[in-house]
């Protein structure tokens, strides 16, 4: 029993770590940085930083158009001593979306120097994001686990050294966020020749990488849409600004946890239950009862450790929603990929942002902050709406 438990612990843990490692060593140190918790960086600069990560994520899940997931569905039935050539696609898909994102950044993040940052870095974490697929779907585990460490940890373990000599302030968070990029991508660059180069790939740029965009606004419209907001909003000030992503780091957090037990349950359910999705549902049942309880005492704990000042009563509800509801969500995407349904994905999607949208005009038209947070917690259950009208949920 002993040996079994060790081998599933052997086999499991290092791939989760390097699943929810980055983005969960990210969003929890921005969680503390928006706590007020860092002494070292002013208000306005978080929050401005704040808005850009959010901005250079939508960046990169734009950019990369799907490729990375292409790449890791592909790469673990092919030879291990062989990657993909990225430089055909790059050249004709890639830069071209780039270049059209960089020009769009210029008009929307506040200075040259954000615009620029965020253009060079999403194009470094690209090609980053792209191997460290095709290494995790080879089991390349240590070399994924490396290039985890020198994005977010890296970053703000250099942070926080420089911050107990310095006043950090907001052109600094992005000259040590653009240095950290380039050296995760000269590192994987590095570690690639080591390769054969000489599979390409072949893949629907058009449908992966819309997938992929209005997967990541269904999870983050409301704080992409912050951007916006906050320029024709008083509450979203710097300190409302900060409250705001404090608040909405907490689902992302959840995200990440259910990204990962999904990893593990969703392949069972589909091998115990093949297509019939709706006879899972009693287990799911379980599953969501769990995360709806361990969800809402997780926020007060989170709360109450990082920022015990800060009232949360008319939040509590859309946060916890959002975090709980992004099993559910998962769980859908994932059958419909499965079965290749990509056009009635698409529409569930689409209808979810398309209300998501309406929630952000009407909270601006309104001037209530309150309406943001329910921006994203609404999007899911139209999306799952659709989903279970066409028998996926």
């Amino acid at each position: 029993m002993l040996i079994k438990a060790a081998s599933l612990i052997k086999r499991w843990a290092l791939p989760l770590i390097t699943v929810i490692g980055t983005g969960l060593v990210g969003a929890v140190c921005i969680a503390l940085m928006t706590s007020g918790k860092v002494s070292f960086i002013n208000a306005d600069a978080v929050a401005r930083f704040a808005i850009f990560i959010a901005f250079q994520v939508l960046g990169l899940t734009l950019v990369k158009a799907g490729l990375d997931s292409y790449v890791f569905a592909q790469a673990s039935t092919r030879s291990i001593d062989k990657l993909y050539n990225l430089q055909q696609v790059f050249r004709t898909n890639i830069f071209r979306v780039w270049v059209v994102f960089s020009i769009g950044g210029y008009f929307v993040l506040e200075g040259w120097l954000s615009a620029v940052v965020c253009s060079f870095s999403v194009l470094c974490d690209v090609y980053a994001a792209v191997r460290i697929a095709e290494f995790t779907a080879r089991s390349q585990f240590r070399i994924v686990a490396v290039a985890n460490l020198t994005k977010y940890p890296l970053y703000f373990l250099l942070l926080f050294i420089a911050g107990a000599f310095l006043a950090i302030g907001y052109d600094d968070l992005l000259y040590l966020f653009l240095f950290v990029s380039f050296f995760r991508f000269l590192l994987l660059f590095a570690i690639s020749t080591r390769f054969s180069l000489q599979l390409l790939p072949i893949y629907s740029f058009g449908l992966l990488g819309a997938q992929q965009v209005f997967n990541y606004l269904l999870f983050r419209l409301d704080q992409v849409s912050i951007s916006f907001l906050s320029r024709s909003m008083p509450e979203l000030d710097a300190t409302g600004l900060s409250n705001f992503v404090f608040l909405t780091k907490y689902p992302e957090l959840v995200s990440y946890f259910a990204a990962a037990l999904g990893s593990i349950v969703f392949p069972t359910l589909l091998i115990r239950w093949g297509h019939n999705y709706r006879d899972s549902r009693r287990e799911r049942w379980f599953i969501n009862i769990g995360l709806i309880i361990l969800s809402g005492l997780g926020l007060l704990i989170y709360v109450e450790t990082l920022h015990d000042e800060l009232d949360i009563g008319f939040s509590f509800l859309p946060l916890v929603l959002a975090a709980c509801l992004s099993f559910e969500v998962n769980f859908a995407t994932f059958r419909m990929l499965a079965d290749n349904s990509f056009k009635r994905l698409l529409t569930g999607l689409g209808m979810g942002v398309l209300f998501g949208i309406i929630f952000a005009a009407y909270a601006e038209n309104t001037q209530s902050i309150k309406i943001i947070y329910w921006i994203v917690p609404a999007q899911m259950m139209i999306f799952l709406m659709v989903c279970n009208r066409i028998g996926y949920v």
